[in-house]
């Protein structure tokens, strides 16, 4: 990628830079977002309850955040790329590499979410339309989810990478991230309307302890791979970038939205704290990515001499 001289400061070996931790994060949030709001819209149009509807009103934000997330997300791999024309041949040849591959989901993704944002909008739409788009939504977020760690765990010179547990984080994280922008947005567009009902706050906290499962499992698994992993391990857990886990990824992306989906009290579920604590999700989920990014080393790959 570009600027690699950037990409090596205070003695971390970074492959990729912010544009790329960017992406990740972006791209994530935007396709879990779009994904439940699709869920909910498929749930709402399969059995209309009073239940779904509510559920549908909540998440529907996704609708919104989705499209926003994306394009910025194109943007910052465009960025990343670095001009017009490399983007264009990974697009022209989607099964060429796993980031071409990615950059087409996220492409065709970014183009059902404006079109689901723009029928939505309209009102006045044909029902068929805004039931393909998320037919297609739904296919096309958990690929673009799961892109984002295939991405990096594709990269076998960077052992702290090289495990399928870490698009599983990543895709946990994504659901995660597009959960508190459905409901950053709902709670920003509708400040008066009733806290989220208890369902939601269960799907919440199901997420969250997810995701903090899966991460002691990849950093236990990372720790004991190789002297490398185990480097990057430690600089997560006690070197320089302990701060940014221990602050951003557990605190912010973890404790504070299980803490607020488990106590029942008027002023946790208020739309001050609903927008606070959807933030503090999104700053984990962002943190998340460049503690992974940034805590990676280079493995030496030694090839025997015939």
């Amino acid at each position: 990628m570009n600027n690699e001289s950037e990409r090596r400061k205070e003695g971390v070996c970074m492959p990729f830079g912010l544009f790329v931790v960017a992406y990740l994060f972006l791209a994530g949030a935007g396709a879990g977002s779009f994904f439940f709001a699709a869920c909910g819209a498929v749930c709402d149009a399969l059995r209309r309850t009073a239940r779904t509807e509510r559920n549908l009103e909540i998440l529907s934000g996704g609708f919104l955040a989705s499209p926003f997330l994306l394009c910025l997300a194109s943007i910052c791999l465009l960025f990343d790329l670095g001009s017009p024309q490399r983007a264009l041949l990974a697009f022209c040849d989607p099964f060429g590499s796993v980031l071409s591959f990615g950059a087409c989901c996220l492409g065709l993704l970014t183009v059902v979410s404006i079109a689901v944002a723009a029928l939505g909008i309209a009102e006045k739409f044909p029902v068929l339309f805004m039931r393909t788009g998320c037919a297609l939504g739904i296919v096309l977020a958990p690929l673009v989810m799961g892109y984002t760690g295939v991405l990096l765990c594709d990269l076998v010179a960077v052992d702290f990478w090289n495990t399928p547990l870490l698009a599983v984080l990543f895709v946990c994280s994504s659901l995660s991230t597009g959960y508190a922008s459905c409901m950053l947005v709902h709670a920003l567009l509708r400040p008066l309307a009733p806290s989220a009902m208890c369902l939601m706050g269960v799907l919440a906290r199901v997420l969250h302890i997810a995701e903090g499962i899966v991460l002691v499992f990849f950093m236990i698994g990372r720790f004991l791979y190789s002297a490398a992993a185990r480097e990057s391990v430690l600089s997560l857990l006690c070197g320089g970038l302990a701060p940014v886990f221990w602050a951003g990824v557990v605190l912010c992306g973890l404790l504070i939205p299980v803490a607020a989906c488990s106590i029942r009290l008027r002023a946790v579920s208020s739309p001050p704290a609903r927008i606070v604590v959807s933030s503090c999700a999104l700053i984990g989920g962002f943190a998340l990515r460049y503690a992974i990014v940034s805590a990676a080393c280079y493995t030496a790959i030694v090839a025997p001499i015939l």
